[in-house]
């Protein structure tokens, strides 16, 4: 095989390449064809008219072509509120004009369900989706059901709302307060929501660029007759609306001098005369004279026309006094909070434009769009995305409880008086006993949850899960579920929650039972218990059904045993047989927990632009946490190393394109910086940047968050991953996904409307990426419903981790810190190159420094020589990259005769190639 002869070798694939990259910048003229000469006709005329001139036509002034006439004014029957689709038409309170039918707009957080604005992420009859109800007792949290609530409890005719009173348009400000229909709550205030491209002007939203009662501002009213054209009232000055356009009178050959009047054959117009051609330096453009250095319809060239609100200076396009072109208007990028910095960007409603940037007041910190005092915002305490619950309230950036309570769990408590937490959290009176100055009165039981040792009659314990990060069945109907049987493993060293399910016989009678669960260890036992008031049967869909019961992490090793009683808490107990009120029956059952180990991540500041993340201890401690409540370990260590730089992406119109930054370069150089370091094998990398001062600004045309090696097991050298760094929800999930990745997860199945995802993993047992099981969040003491949460790895909103990515996070993490040292057979040492494979092509990362053992997927290669012939075959090793479907491919270093190299999936890549990627450091 080979090249045809007649062909430099050597350039065939260069020549391939320019062929392809020249077609990406031919673009056909605005009316989708090819270039042309023809001159169009005008609508005054016909071209090429008979006479010794010019012939002329009535040219009657008319409203433009996408307006009408209603009671003399023009206007865009698509768009108008107060002639929608016909000029009889208007639309009521609550809807706008969208495509020429009055539609209902709903206010942020809400959704049009049978035509009415439902507030889904609070209402319990519509929680998340329209007529999805809450079961009875549960809150509408954020869109989903919840036993608690993190807001403000508000009561309402349909049951009591979950309300954010800052984002909240039924109870913005506080409870009760309803914005009017179409209106957002914006920071606890009522404002009009408006759809793309329309504008709220005194209550109502309008089109600027159409509208004749607000054209180009709000208010500003068009004369009577006069149209609204692109933001202007009428024509702009020096020009004449002839049949709906707006043209020249000048140098126009269809409207030579008047409206109609055609220029005939070859003349052309000038001056508003018809004249056998131009003169005095102008130039013919489709039949008329005008000087190409500042006609803004032919601005260098004929047919190159500026926006409307730019003007033609030198033959170039522009706005005037240094602005920037966003969305057909000129705006100063400094100072305009819609495009701040860059037409991209828009400040929240709270912030304001300072320096290109956006900004709030002194003292108050940007969260997403909104400015907030994080000293005292119950819902940003001491940072963005920091909300205060169970009453605690925000003092001095800290989540406090009001004086003379205390926090026991989720909830702020008096214990002088607090029968649950009689004197301290968790110590609970018996039933008819009484908490009076913090001590428990009246007739009580014997154990610590002041209930009798009596075993409960007439109820059988039916089911016990053990709850870490996920469900784990460890008895059903009163048979153990064996280690090898589980879903996953029970982790040693981490809190465990038991969930007990109970079953009543047809003679129960509903009363308050404690459910104990002893863990013993050696020859020590511990008790801890839950009470609750029991009337029917436990269900796995309802949290509050069973009996929840907390166990410290150092309880849980490799040798716990365990067992489960149900007691009576009332003074008598009832009469009736005891069927299977503890498990198991006698002696105690083996937990069967496992041993895992630690989480090290060392995180590498990367500069861009001169900014990078914050490198404090104190930064790091929400990122500890999160991993901790997550990930099957029994420890973390998140350390700051010594950072690195890489190179910014290629300017857009309002400065860096983000979306062109080269993710893959700077996972590159992290690569080599890891080599270069030399850590312990079981050490992850973890690059952080944060290229400008908010995520918003970064992401505003979309971007990629982090991206890392989906690496084997043996492959140390790459447990590499680099994410974004700004404080928030969105930072936390980002490096758990990408650490994920970094243990050999590939993505769940699930990804946003509209985008897309690679590396999808074919054995994902649940559809939609759904977690599957129920979870449970040590960090917030909850469990985490299955129902609408998706798994880390996948793209979707709601993310926790399912049993199926837990449990390979349990064998990767395991088999890691299992491995004291990691011998290699010398014979195995090369020096390897590095070819990235991404959107850009094949190219050479940075070189390594030392000898390596292969790593990756082996796959089979093409050498080639410099005619073009394959001359050899190699096994190369690929790593893929997650997230932007690239590869990092190991390749043995050239031999005498290789010229190129060609990998599955790719063209063949020169040898001879110099590399692309930035050494950062």
């Amino acid at each position: 095989m080979g090249l045809p002869r007649s062909v430099p070798r050597a350039l065939a694939w260069l020549a391939l390449l320019l062929v392809a990259c020249t077609a990406k910048i031919t673009a056909p003229d605005a009316s989708g064809g090819g270039a042309s000469d023809t001159k169009a006709l005008g609508s005054g005329g016909t071209a090429g008219s008979s006479g010794a001139g010019a012939t002329s036509g009535a040219g009657t002034n008319a409203c433009p072509a996408s307006q009408v006439s209603c009671n003399g004014a023009c206007t865009n029957l698509q768009t108008d509120s107060a002639h929608c689709g016909s000029c009889t038409v208007t639309c009521g309170a609550g809807t706008t004009c969208q495509t020429g039918t009055c539609q209902t707009q709903c206010g942020a957080g809400q959704t049009s369900c049978g035509g009415a604005c439902k507030t889904t992420v609070s209402d319990p009859q519509n929680c998340g989706a329209c007529g999805h109800a809450c079961p009875n007792g549960q809150f509408c949290a954020s869109g989903t059901c919840a036993a608690t609530c993190p807001f403000q409890p508000c009561d309402t005719a349909s049951g009591p709302e979950c309300a954010d009173t800052m984002t909240n348009p039924n109870h913005c400000g506080g409870c009760g307060a309803a914005c009017k229909s179409g209106q957002s709550c914006v920071q606890g205030q009522c404002v009009v929501a408006c759809p793309n491209g329309q504008t709220a002007c005194n209550g109502a939203c309008v089109d600027l660029m159409t509208s004749a009662g607000s054209c180009g501002t709000c208010g500003v009213a068009c004369s009577a007759g006069t149209p609204c054209i692109g933001g202007h009232c009428g024509c702009p000055s020096g020009q004449t609306l002839c049949n709906g356009a707006c043209v020249d009178l000048t140098n126009d050959a269809h409207h030579c001098g008047a409206c109609g009047t055609t220029c005939s054959g070859t003349l052309v117009c000038q001056g508003g005369q018809c004249v056998a051609g131009c003169s005095g330096g102008l130039t013919s453009c489709a039949g008329g004279c005008v000087d190409i250095n500042t006609s803004s319809a032919n601005c260098g060239a004929c047919n190159q026309a500026c926006a409307a609100a730019e003007q033609c200076s030198a033959g170039k396009c522009g706005c005037p006094n240094g602005g920037t072109l966003c969305d057909s208007a000129c705006v100063d990028a400094q100072t305009n909070a819609e495009h701040c910095g860059s037409c991209t960007t828009k400040c929240g409603a709270t912030q304001t434009c300072v320096a290109g940037k956006c900004s709030c007041p002194n003292g108050q910190t940007a969260c997403g769009d909104a400015c907030v005092d994080t000293k005292t915002s119950n819902d940003h305490c001491g940072g963005c995305n920091q909300p205060c619950m169970g009453g605690e309230s925000c003092q001095a950036g800290v989540c406090k409880c009001p004086a003379g309570q205390t926090a026991c769990g989720n909830t702020c408590v008096d214990t002088t008086m607090n029968d649950a937490n009689c004197g301290g959290c968790g110590m609970a009176c018996a039933n008819g006993q009484t908490c009076m100055a913090g001590k428990c009165s009246g007739a009580g039981g014997v154990g610590a949850d002041g209930c009798s040792g009596t075993l409960a009659t007439n109820i059988s314990l039916s089911r016990i899960d053990a709850f870490q990060s996920v469900q784990v069945g460890v008895m059903l109907n009163g048979a153990e579920v064996t280690p090898s049987a589980r879903n996953t493993d029970v982790v040693a060293g981490r809190e465990t929650v038991f969930r007990v399910f109970v079953t009543p016989g047809s003679s129960f009678a509903a009363r308050d039972l404690s459910a104990r669960v002893t863990v013993v260890n050696g020859d020590a036992s511990d008790e801890y218990f839950a009470k609750k008031s029991v009337s029917a049967a436990s269900t796995l869909a309802d949290a509050a059904s069973t009996f929840n019961v907390t166990v410290p992490p150092d309880k849980i090793t490799t040798s716990t045993k365990f067992h489960v009683e149900l007691v009576d808490c009332g003074s008598t107990a009832p009469s009736g047989a005891a069927v299977a009120p503890r498990y198991p029956t006698t002696d105690d059952a083996a937990l069967g927990a496992r041993t895992t180990g630690g989480l090290k991540i060392v995180v590498i500041p990367i500069s861009i632009n001169n900014k990078g993340p914050a490198t404090t201890d104190a930064f790091y401690d929400p990122f500890r946490a999160y991993m901790m409540a997550m990930y099957p370990i029994t420890s973390i260590s998140i350390t700051a190393g010594t950072g690195i730089t890489v190179p910014p992406p290629p300017n857009g119109s309002g400065g860096p394109d983000w979306t062109q930054l080269d993710w893959n370069g700077a996972l590159d150089s992290m690569r080599t910086k890891r080599q270069a370091d030399a850590p312990a094998a079981d050490v992850y990398y973890f690059g952080m940047l944060m290229p400008t001062d908010t995520f918003q600004q970064y992401c505003g045309r979309g971007c990629t968050a982090g991206i890392g090696f989906v690496t084997s097991q043996n492959d140390a050298s790459r447990r590499v991953a680099v994410g974004i760094g700004w404080s928030g929800s969105q930072a936390l999930v980002t490096m758990a996904h990408e650490v994920g990745h970094n243990h050999g997860r590939n993505h769940a199945p699930c990804v946003p409307q509209g985008g897309s995802i690679s590396g999808v993993d074919p054995m994902y047992p649940y559809d939609g990426a759904s977690i599957g099981v129920w979870g449970y969040n040590a960090q917030s003491k909850q469990l985490v419903n299955p129902s609408g949460t998706t798994d880390i790895m996948g793209y979707c909103n709601m993310q926790w981790i399912s049993d199926y990515t837990y449990d390979g996070l349990v064998n990767r993490v395991a088999a890691v810190d299992g491995a004291a040292r990691v011998f290699v057979n010398p014979d195995v040492l090369a020096r390897w190159r590095t070819l990235l494979l991404d959107s850009r092509g094949p190219r050479w990362g940075l070189p390594s420094e030392a000898l390596e053992p292969p790593a990756g997927a082996p796959e089979v290669a093409q050498v080639f020589d410099d005619h073009g012939d394959v001359i050899d075959y190699v096994t190369v090793y690929r790593t893929e990259v997650s997230d932007i479907g690239a590869a990092s491919i190991m390749v043995p270093e050239p031999q005498p005769g290789w010229y190129a190299i060609q990998v599955s999936g790719s063209v063949p890549h020169p040898f001879a190639a110099p590399v692309t990627v930035t050494r950062g450091f």
